[in-house]
Parts: C-alpha cells; sequence; structure tokens
C-alpha cells in the first residue's frame, strides 16, 4: 500500500468496483483524469496542491464548478475506499480542501404555451419526437428512463409502466402512473413498431437518442437555454405550481430525499399565505 502509484491506485479501484456501479465508465474518465496529474506519485503522498492541479485543469477546460464537485466526490471516496479495504485504516485525503462553491441550482421549465409550441415543432420533425416529449412532460422520467423501456414494462389497461431498477438513478423499481396525454403517446408509439423497446434505436445502437432531433425542435421553436432534462423540471414545476403536494411530487420524480424536490418549493407561495391566515383569527379578540 505505501507503495502504491496514482495510477496503480485508481487501476485496482476501477477492477474492484466495475460489477458494483451503473456509473462505472464516468467514474473511469474521472479517476483516469486525476490520475494523469500526478501518475507516478505514491498515493500516501499525494497533496492538496496535487487535487488544486486537477480542480484548476478542469476549470480551465470549462466545466461547471458542480460538475468538478461531483468528480471530486468520486475521487474522495476511492482514497477512502483504498484506506478502509487496503490499508485498514484511513489514509490523509487531500480531496477535503479543493470542494468549490457551488452554483445556484439551475431550474429552467416551460410554461404551457411554450411546450404546446415545442410539442408543435418536434411533431412535425417526426411525430415519436413529439410522442418522446409528451411523455417526458407527463411523467417526469429521465430521459435514460424512457428511451430503455420495453413494452413489456406497460400496463396499457391499469394505466402504468414500471422502471426497472438497472435504468433508473436510485436503481430502485419505479411505477409510474399515465395520465390521458401520456397514454396516447403510448398508442400512437405502438403503431408499426415490432421491437420489443417503446423507442427502437437504429444503425446498431444500444439505445436510442433524441439528442439533435431535440435542439433543432428546441431552436425551431424559438426557445433558449433549455434542455431534456427540463422536461422533467417542467412535469415537477407544473404540478407544484398547481397545489400538488411536495410528498407526491417525490415519489412521481423517484427522489430519494425530500430535499432534492423542496427545489420546486418556491413555486408553492400559497402554501405560505394559508399558514399564516390562521392568525387572521386573533385580530378581533
Amino acid at each position: 500500500m505505501s507503495e502504491l502509484t496514482v495510477s496503480q491506485f485508481v487501476e485496482r479501484y476501477l477492477l474492484e468496483i466495475k460489477p458494483l456501479f451503473k456509473s462505472y465508465n464516468s467514474m473511469l474518465s474521472v479517476l483516469r483524469a486525476f490520475a494523469a496529474v500526478s501518475p507516478e506519485k505514491q498515493l500516501i503522498s499525494l497533496k492538496s496542491s496535487d487535487v488544486y492541479v486537477y480542480v484548476q485543469q478542469r476549470l480551465a477546460a470549462g466545466i461547471q464548478r458542480n460538475t468538478i464537485n461531483r468528480e471530486l466526490s468520486v475521487i474522495s471516496a476511492a482514497i477512502n475506499h483504498a484506506g478502509r479495504k487496503w490499508a485498514g485504516c484511513a489514509i490523509p485525503n487531500p480531496v477535503r480542501y479543493q470542494w468549490l462553491k457551488p452554483e445556484p441550482l439551475r431550474l429552467r421549465y416551460l410554461e404551457p404555451a411554450e411546450a404546446k409550441t415545442l410539442l408543435t415543432k418536434a411533431r412535425a420533425l417526426r411525430p415519436d419526437l413529439a410522442s418522446f416529449i409528451t411523455l417526458a412532460l407527463n411523467t417526469g422520467c429521465r430521459k435514460t428512463e424512457l428511451l430503455t423501456l420495453k413494452w413489456s414494462d406497460i400496463d396499457i389497461n391499469r394505466r402504468f409502466f414500471v422502471l426497472r431498477p438497472e435504468n433508473t438513478k436510485s436503481c430502485r423499481r419505479r411505477a409510474v402512473p399515465l395520465n390521458a396525454m401520456a397514454l396516447e403517446a403510448i398508442k400512437a408509439l405502438q403503431q408499426g413498431n415490432n421491437s420489443e423497446m417503446v423507442f427502437p434505436a437504429r444503425c446498431g445502437a444500444k439505445v436510442k437518442s433524441y439528442d439533435w432531433l431535440f435542439k433543432k425542435a428546441v431552436k425551431s421553436a424559438g426557445l433558449e437555454d433549455f434542455r431534456i432534462h427540463d422536461l422533467r423540471h417542467t412535469f415537477a414545476s407544473w404540478l407544484v405550481s398547481e397545489g400538488v403536494e411536495l410528498v407526491k411530487v417525490r415519489d412521481l420524480l423517484g427522489h430519494t430525499k425530500i430535499s432534492m424536490t423542496e427545489r420546486y418549493a418556491h413555486l408553492m407561495p400559497n402554501r405560505l399565505l394559508d399558514a399564516v391566515q390562521v392568525l387572521d383569527m386573533f385580530a378581533d379578540r
């Protein structure tokens, strides 16, 4: 352990965790990029200044601070793993001094009229793109959750589909209810689809991608700074604005913590008004 270089540490760690994480490929990229800063340096000699060099390289490459902090979490977890599992005790973790001040959380969502325009432009490009957007707006599912959906996961009669644990961010099974618009989109996707996948990929790809087409529809609709993931934000924002309880929104989004859903709480100003109005009774006393 004392002679282990940073490069050796990274490769050993990657070998151990490969069967355990769905995000293995992204972790591999982060850790190997980090190892490239000081590949021959001994792990136990790693200093805060080495991590600082990595952070500055990422900033210079235009990577956002929140993304860099997530990368630092991966690096920090790997170092802690090495201490616990290989050395049998904690080893100095230089990452702890290099966290960046997080950026404000991004919350971009559509107004109903904007969503209608986007759907019109998407439908003109490809009907299945419009169905994808409709499902995202009415289920709050992540892009990958929808694109890995199979027909065997859907129960049209009972109006829900099931997301398999291997396809969700939390690695938990989740049942997703289908309102009338989502159900209509599902039925439209059934027409002429002989694949086991709801969104079959082309040209041998494992999973379909709508990234390019989506950007084209967004541009055609005259929208700015709007990404596929923002469809999920739109779903949540619309629900909260209509007074749906945050606990229900949490369950629909598949959040593991209510704190993740509370980013939408500012869209419920009336909940605070209702709270203080109970004091009106004291005015006449």
